[in-house]
């Protein structure tokens, strides 16, 4: 695996998945603006950057190890992509697509979020979302959260190889595309994680 070994040009960062913010306790977004309690400041879960990166390359050794066991979705892809994030690659991830393609929905008010990281957005209730007329379309790596994510790895990969393939293939590595390929094949041999079907 081609990861490069630097230290983090980007510092500590800390709770659950979240980018850093001046040295603060992240998730990055403090506990008020997550849409549901999936974040602690708790030093038990909060982590720094390069301590980040240490856990997703014991899942990228671990992950294949078992995949012939279990099923195991996270994506090996993004996993690279969250250790080049934390070793201050930024731009070799993919932005998340939440508010873009995926979207949040609160079942209990139905407010329609762009992702449950980003709760100070609420974009309205969802049987009044007009997806058309949302403005903002930013380019979000703020949390390392899997829900949209990993989704927007796989399937922002695909929306840049149709938009622009040349672009893509000089920014992508070839172990970037190597992985992003044996995913697809393993959550072809899971019918797709089709919960109905046995594997």
């Amino acid at each position: 695996m081609s990861i490069p070994e630097e230290d983090s040009a980007s510092g500590d960062a800390a709770v659950n998945g979240g980018a850093t913010d001046g040295g603060q306790v992240s998730g990055a977004a403090p506990a008020g603006n997550l849409v549901y309690g999936a974040a602690s400041a708790s030093n038990l879960v909060s982590f720094s950057d390069a301590e980040k990166v240490q856990i997703f390359k014991a899942l990228m050794d671990t992950i294949p190890k078992f995949r012939d066991e279990i099923r195991i979705f996270t994506p090996l892809v993004s996993l690279y992509s969250l250790i080049r994030q934390y070793s201050g690659y930024s731009d070799d991830s993919l932005p998340c697509r939440g508010g873009i393609d995926f979207f949040y929905v609160d079942a209990k008010e139905g407010n329609t979020y762009p992702c449950g990281y980003r709760g100070k957005e609420n974009l309205g209730k969802l049987y009044e979302l007009d997806i058309k007329k949302l403005k903002e379309k930013r380019a979000c790596r703020d949390c390392d959260w899997e829900c949209f994510r990993d989704p927007s790895e796989q399937v922002g990969y695909l929306i840049e190889a149709v938009r622009n393939p040349v672009k893509l293939i000089r920014n992508k590595t070839s172990e970037y595309r190597r992985l992003w390929n044996q995913d697809l094949l393993y959550f072809h041999r899971c019918s797709y994680f089709d919960g109905r079907k046995a594997r």
